[in-house]
């Protein structure tokens, strides 16, 4: 976060943390006699600011600098709310499935939904049916 405080000495800022409320007050000195402003966004006086901060900040890493008239506060996510890839494990635990007992009858439509059930995978006839990749899995 940038905020401009254009002739703001760093002991006349002020930031101020609590129940996730971030605010910002400084105090504008007048310039001197021998400069006049062309314009002015604000007059000379207290300035002040706030913004909530989400549950993603880490308020315990936030940092503050100024340079040139210029406050850079940083806000850092916390370690969770960093985006990240997962990692997909690949645990093949056998090369195929056996079933004990024989399936009920799957004639007609019940046996066109257990294939579509089944996908790609292969049905032996035998008393015990093995279900086994294809070779394109």
């Amino acid at each position: 976060m940038v905020a401009d405080l254009p002739g703001t000495d760093p002991q006349d800022i002020q930031t101020d943390l609590r129940d996730n409320l971030l605010t910002i007050t400084a105090t504008v000195k007048p310039l001197p006699e021998r400069w006049k402003p062309v314009y002015e966004e604000y007059s000379i006086g207290h300035f002040m600011r706030q913004f909530r901060l989400g549950q993603q900040i880490d308020q315990s890493k936030i940092t503050a600098q100024l340079r040139d008239g210029v406050l850079t506060l940083t806000l850092p996510k916390v370690d969770t709310a960093r985006p990240r890839q997962i990692k997909i494990q690949n645990q093949l635990t056998a090369p195929h499935i056996v079933r004990e007992s024989k399936p009920p009858d799957c004639s007609g439509k019940r046996q066109q939904s257990l294939n579509a059930a089944v996908g790609s995978a292969a049905v032996d006839g035998s008393d015990h049916r093995r279900l086994r990749p294809t070779a394109g899995d």
